[in-house]
C-alpha cells in the first residue's frame, strides 16, 4: 500500500473521514491516518509515496499503480540472479547508476548458480543448470570454473565450461 509522508504503510481501511479532530476550516472533508494522526484533504493530493520504488509526490492512485508495476517487474526478475544482485547491493555505497552498470556487466560476462543453460556436445544441445559457479565478483583461475548439471532420465551428466561463451541461454 502507498505510504504517506514516509509513515507506515496504509490501507484504505486504516483511514477515517469527516472532520475528525479540528483540521483547518470547519466543514472541510478531511482524512485521518489513524496510525500516525496525520491529516490530508484528498487522495488526489500528491503527498503519497510508492513503497517499492520510493517515488514521491504521487497521488494515492498513482502510488498504487506504481507499486503494482514494480511488483510485476520484481516477479519477472530471474530467481537465479537474486543472490548475486542482493550480494552486490548489500552495504554498497556506490551511486545507483554505477551499481546497476556493475551488476549488468557481471551478468553479461558470467553465469549464475542455478541458471538454466543449453550445453552443446557432439552437435547436440543438452539442457541443464549451472551447478557450480564462482562466488559473485570472485575470479576463478581454473580453466573451466563452471559446472553444468544435465538431467538425462535417471542419470545426471555434469559438464564443464569457461563461461557464457560456451553455452546457449535465453537472457530474461
Amino acid at each position: 500500500m502507498p505510504i504517506l509522508r514516509r509513515s507506515v504503510a496504509l490501507s484504505l481501511a486504516a483511514l477515517t473521514h469527516k472532520n475528525p479532530a479540528n483540521p483547518s476550516t470547519e466543514g472541510d472533508e478531511v482524512y485521518l491516518v489513524s496510525t500516525t494522526g496525520e491529516y490530508f484533504y484528498s487522495y488526489d493530493q500528491p503527498v503519497w509515496t510508492c513503497r517499492l520504488t520510493g517515488h514521491t509526490g504521487l497521488t494515492y492512485g498513482e502510488a498504487g499503480e506504481s507499486e503494482i508495476a514494480a511488483q510485476k517487474s520484481l516477479e519477472l526478475f530471474p530467481e537465479w540472479w537474486k543472490l548475486y544482485t542482493l550480494t552486490a547491493i548489500h552495504c554498497s555505497t556506490e551511486p545507483i547508476e554505477a551499481l546497476t552498470t556493475r551488476i549488468g556487466n557481471y551478468y553479461r560476462d558470467h553465469l549464475a548458480l542455478n541458471e538454466p543453460v543449453r550445453l552443446p556436445f557432439d552437435e547436440v544441445l543438452y539442457e541443464g543448470v549451472v551447478s557450480v559457479a564462482p562466488k559473485f565478483e570472485e575470479e576463478d583461475t581454473s580453466p573451466a570454473p563452471y559446472r553444468i548439471s544435465i538431467n538425462q532420465g535417471e542419470m545426471i551428466i555434469t559438464g564443464a565450461c569457461k563461461g557464457p561463451e560456451d553455452v546457449q541461454y535465453d537472457p530474461p
